[in-house]
C-alpha cells in the first residue's frame, strides 16, 4: 500500500521547497561592521540542496544576502532600522 502521507519528503521529490527561518547563519552580519561569531549559528551549507531554492530568514535587522542562488539565502532586515 503506498504511503500517501504529506509529510514524507522524497529526496526524488522535485517540488520547489523555500525555507523560512528565524536564526543566525554562518557568515552573517550583524550589522555594517560585526559579523555574528558569539551567536550560536547555522552552518550555510545545510541548506545545499537541489530542491531548496529560497532560504528567507529572520533575527537579524540588517538585510543582506548571503549567497544569490542554489538557493538564495537571504535576510530581510528590519523596516524599523
Amino acid at each position: 500500500m503506498p504511503n500517501n502521507n504529506s509529510d514524507n519528503h522524497s529526496s526524488n521529490n522535485s517540488n520547489p521547497i523555500i525555507v523560512i527561518g528565524h536564526l543566525t547563519m554562518q557568515g552573517a552580519k550583524l550589522n555594517d561592521w560585526l559579523i555574528a561569531e558569539n551567536e550560536q549559528y547555522i552552518d550555510i551549507n545545510l541548506f545545499n540542496n537541489r530542491n531548496i531554492k529560497y532560504v528567507v530568514l529572520g533575527h537579524l535587522h540588517k538585510p543582506q544576502v548571503l549567497q544569490q542562488k542554489n538557493p538564495c539565502i537571504f535576510y530581510t532586515g528590519s523596516l524599523q532600522r
